[in-house]
C-alpha cells in the first residue's frame, strides 16, 4: 500500500533500523511467528533490496500500518489506508477508552498506554505491585490498583522521564507477547528500573491484553500493538531530541567559554612576542642616504668598481629555457576515460578517470591513476588515487626496477579557528569511513603570522589540550573503503593527502626510508583584528638508513616541512615539495 503523507508518522524517518524492526515485525508476523496473510511489506521491492535496513523504506512500513488501519473499520480486503490519527482513534474506540477526539496525538497514545498498563496491573500479584512501586519510585497513597494508576496517570501526563519509562514497559511487554522477545534497549539503569518485572519469568500472565486482541477482529490484532510501538518510538525520538538539544546547549556554552579562554591566551602570546620583537620604523630617506654614502665610500676605495660591475652585467649571458618539457599536444579519450599529455621530448603522461566521469575539465573529476612514460615507452612514474585523493607514487629506474615509493594517508583537514571547533562541522555519520590516529601534545604548534614572517611561538599548552581531547586525534580515511555518493559530496573537499613514508630501493632492497608525520598548526595573526587559523601540516620527521641485512644503520632527525603538489593547474604529476 503506498504511503499517504501523515504528519503524525513522518518522525519514523528519523528512527534507526533497530527501532523500526519492532514495528515492522508486528506488521509482518502474527503471534505464532508466521507471516500474516494480508501483509504486503515482504512483497515490496524495497524489502527485497534492503531486508532488515528498515530505515531505507520506512514509508513502506508506515503505509502498511495505514492499510491495516483502513481494514480495521472496513472489510478485511478493502485495502483503503487511513491516516494514523484515525487508526489510533479506532483502536481506542474498540477497547472502550474515553478520550477527546480533538486531543494531540501524544495524549491519545497516552490513553492507550494507560489502558494497557491498567490491564497489566489487574493480573499482577500484590508483592510484584509493591516491587513495581518501589523500583519506579511512584508516589502512591497505597498499593491498590486505583492508587498505583493515579500515580501512573500523573507521571504520564507530566510528560517527563517517568512517562517514557511507563511507555517502554508497555511496549516491551507487547513485543514479548507478539514477537517472543522484548525491545532492544540502551543499557540505562534508570530506564530498566521496573522493567525487570515484565522481562523475567515472574509467573504471571496478562490475559486482559490478549482478550482485547481476540475480540476486536484480525486487523485490530495488528493495529493495537502497532500503535503501542509507534507511541514508544515517538517518545524515544522526542526524548532523544530533548537530550540532544540540552547537550548541544551545554556544549555550546562550554565551547564559548573555551574559545574566550583560548583567545585570551593567544592574544597574550602575541603581545609577549610584540614586546620581545619591537617594530622598527624605517626612514626611507635616511636609508637611501646611507646606501649612497656606502657606494661613494666603496668607489673612493676602488675607483674601477663601477666600471667592472657594468662590464660584468653586459657580459652576463642567460641560457635559453629548455623547452623539451613543454606541452606538445593534449588528447581526450572519452571512451577510455583518459586524458593524454604528450611533451616535446615525446614523454607521455596519461590521466585515467573514474568510469562515471563526464566532463574532464571539471576540477571535481576524480582521478584513478596517472602514468608517465619516457620517449622509449618505458614507465617512469605511476600515481594511484582513491576517490581522486593521492595514495601512492611509484618511481621507476631505466631498467624498470623501483627507485622509490611515496605512500600517503588521506586526512580530514577542515580549517578551523579554534581547537574546540575541530570537528564541529564534521558529520558523525561519516565516522564509519575513518580510523583514528593520536597526535602527541608536542605536535600542536602555534605560529604568528607577523609583518616579519611566519614565526614559531611555542607548543599549544597541555592543560588546554586536555580540555578538548579531539584536538589530539586525526581522522584518516580507511583504505579502499567504499563511500556513498551523497557522503562524498558532503566532505570530500575537506580531505587532504599527506605522505607517511618514502621507501628508497637499490637492487630491489630498501636502503633508506623517509618518515613523515602530521602536525596540527595554529596560525594567529598579528593585526588589529585577531584571527586564528587551525589546519594540518606535513613534516619530514627523520630518515632511516638501512644496511645490507635490512637493519636500521643510522637515523637522521630532519623535521622539515613539506607540502603535496596536486596534479592539476599545469602540474601533470603530483609531488612532495620540501620547505626551508
Amino acid at each position: 500500500m503506498p504511503y499517504t503523507y501523515d504528519a503524525d508518522l513522518e518522525f519514523l524517518g528519523e528512527c534507526t533500523d533497530e527501532e523500526l524492526k519492532n514495528l515492522a515485525e508486528v506488521l509482518i508476523y502474527d503471534k505464532d511467528g508466521e507471516t500474516r496473510f494480508t501483509e504486503s511489506i515482504t512483497n515490496s521491492d524495497d524489502y527485497k533490496r534492503y531486508g532488515t535496513k528498515y530505515s531505507k523504506y520506512w514509508k513502506v512500513i508506515a503505509g502498511e500500518l495505514q492499510e491495516f488501519g483502513g481494514n480495521s473499520f472496513a472489510n478485511l480486503f478493502r485495502g483503503n489506508g487511513v491516516k494514523y490519527d484515525e487508526v489510533l482513534s479506532d483502536v481506542l474506540d474498540k477497547i472502550k477508552v474515553s478520550y477527546n477526539k480533538s486531543s494531540h496525538i501524544i495524549n491519545k497514545e497516552d490513553a492507550l498506554i494507560e489502558k494497557i498498563f491498567s490491564d497489566m496491573l489487574e493480573d499482577m500479584p500484590e508483592e510484584k505491585k509493591m516491587e513495581l512501586v518501589k523500583d519506579m519510585d511512584l508516589k502512591v497513597t497505597g498499593f491498590g490498583n486505583q492508587a498505583i494508576m493515579a500515580a501512573v496517570q500523573a507521571g504520564i501526563r507530566a510528560g517527563g522521564f517517568l512517562s517514557y519509562q511507563i511507555t517502554v514497559i508497555v511496549a516491551n511487554y507487547i513485543a514479548r507477547l507478539l514477537l517472543g522477545r522484548g525491545l532492544t534497549l540502551a543499557t540505562n539503569a534508570a530506564l530498566t528500573k521496573g522493567l525487570s518485572l515484565f522481562i523475567g519469568p515472574i509467573g504471571w500472565v496478562v490475559t486482559g491484553v490478549w482478550t482485547v486482541f481476540d475480540i476486536t477482529g484480525p486487523a485490530m490484532r495488528v493495529t493495537l500493538p502497532a500503535c503501542v510501538i509507534v507511541a514508544f518510538l515517538r517518545k524515544t525520538t522526542l526524548l532523544e531530541t530533548k537530550k540532544n538539544e540540552k547537550k548541544y546547549e551545554e556544549e555550546e556554552k562550554m565551547e564559548e567559554d573555551f574559545i574566550e579562554q583560548e583567545k585570551k591566551f593567544l592574544k597574550e602570546l602575541l603581545e609577549k612576542y610584540r614586546i620581545e620583537n619591537p617594530k622598527e620604523e624605517i626612514n626611507f630617506e635616511e636609508e637611501i642616504k646611507r646606501i649612497e654614502e656606502e657606494m661613494k665610500r666603496m668607489e673612493e676605495e676602488d675607483p674601477s668598481i663601477i666600471e667592472r660591475a657594468k662590464e660584468f652585467f653586459e657580459n652576463l649571458s642567460f641560457e635559453e629555457d629548455d623547452d623539451e618539457n613543454d606541452l606538445e599536444s593534449e588528447e581526450v579519450n572519452t571512451e577510455k576515460k583518459e586524458r593524454v599529455y604528450t611533451l616535446k621530448n615525446k614523454t607521455k603522461i596519461i590521466h585515467k578517470y573514474e568510469e562515471n566521469t563526464v566532463d574532464f575539465d571539471d576540477c571535481e573529476a576524480k582521478l584513478l591513476k596517472i602514468e608517465k612514460y619516457n620517449k622509449d615507452g618505458k614507465i617512469e612514474v605511476e600515481c594511484f588515487y582513491h576517490y581522486g585523493l593521492l595514495k601512492k607514487i611509484i618511481y621507476y629506474n631505466e631498467d624498470q626496477t623501483i627507485n622509490n615509493i611515496d605512500y600517503f594517508d588521506i586526512y580530514y583537514d577542515s580549517k578551523q579557528s579554534s581547537i574546540s571547533d575541530i570537528y564541529l562541522f564534521f558529520l558523525s555519520k561519516m565516522d564509519k569511513y575513518f580510523k583514528i590516529k593520536n597526535l602527541e601534545e608536542s605536535d600542536i604548534k602555534i605560529y604568528a603570522n607577523t609583518e616579519y614572517g611566519f614565526e614559531f611561538l611555542g607548543n599549544y599548552p597541555s592543560d588546554m589540550i586536555k580540555a578538548n581531547k579531539e584536538s589530539l586525534t586525526l581522522k584518516i580515511l580507511k583504505d579502499d573503503i567504499e563511500i556513498e555518493q551523497e557522503d562524498i559530496e558532503d566532505f570530500i573537499n575537506e580531505l587532504k593527502s599527506f605522505p607517511t613514508v618514502t621507501e628508497y630501493y637499490s637492487n630491489n632492497k630498501i636502503i633508506k626510508k623517509d618518515i613523515f608525520k602530521v602536525e596540527r598548526i595554529m596560525e594567529i595573526s598579528d593585526s588589529c583584528i585577531f584571527y586564528a587559523n587551525l589546519s594540518l601540516d606535513g613534516v619530514l620527521e627523520k630518515t632511516e638508513k638501512y644496511n645490507d641485512n635490512n637493519e636500521i644503520d643510522e637515523i637522521e632527525e630532519i623535521n622539515r616541512h613539506i607540502r603535496v603538489v596536486n596534479a592539476d593547474f599545469g602540474d601533470y604529476l603530483p609531488r612532495i615539495e620540501f620547505g626551508n
